[in-house]
């Protein structure tokens, strides 16, 4: 019985990965030192720098949410904003931007080069925007205090219908 939940759970995978990916019908993309870590299905892409120090997430969510909601659905823990402001970005299209620092972890854990679990405090930046019925969320995280990758800001800015 476990192994048939696992033969399941691995084919419902492989059918999410062949249904295409975030990035489809928006302009978004990742600046050429961040390669792909991750991709969960068409909704949740993942880039990292080499060193893991900082990285880049793109959700497409199933449907339209509030842009005053949006950050909520960042998962940063005991999160500090210390910028946020709407905005217009693709010739008038709405957004939301926000400046962070918080407890990260999970999937992303900026600062591990060894790949551990571990959380850790971070700085993110995070725009959400509605494209074509959904609501797009992009983030860049990366240590604490660390410096910011201009080419990463203007990549989470970059969610314009294609």
């Amino acid at each position: 019985m476990k192994i048939n939940r696992l033969v399941l759970a691995g084919a419902a995978l492989v059918a999410l990965a062949a249904c295409g990916s975030a990035t489809d019908s928006i302009t978004f993309k990742a600046p050429a030192n961040y390669t792909p870590k991750a991709q969960i299905g068409p909704f949740m892409q993942v880039w990292t720098t080499a060193d893991k120090h900082s990285a880049l997430i793109l959700m497409q969510l199933p449907t339209k949410v509030s842009l005053d909601d949006i950050m909520s659905q960042t998962n940063v823990k005991d999160a500090q904003v210390k910028v946020k402001r709407t905005l217009t970005i693709c010739n008038n299209q709405p957004a939301i931007y926000a400046e962070m620092t918080g407890t990260t972890g999970g999937m992303v854990n900026v600062g591990t080069s060894d790949g551990d679990t571990k959380t850790t405090q971070g700085d993110v930046d995070v725009l959400g925007t509605n494209v074509n019925g959904h609501t797009y969320m992009a983030m860049y995280v990366r240590e604490k205090n660390a410096a910011s990758d201009p080419a990463a800001v203007a990549a989470i800015h970059d969610i314009c219908p294609k």
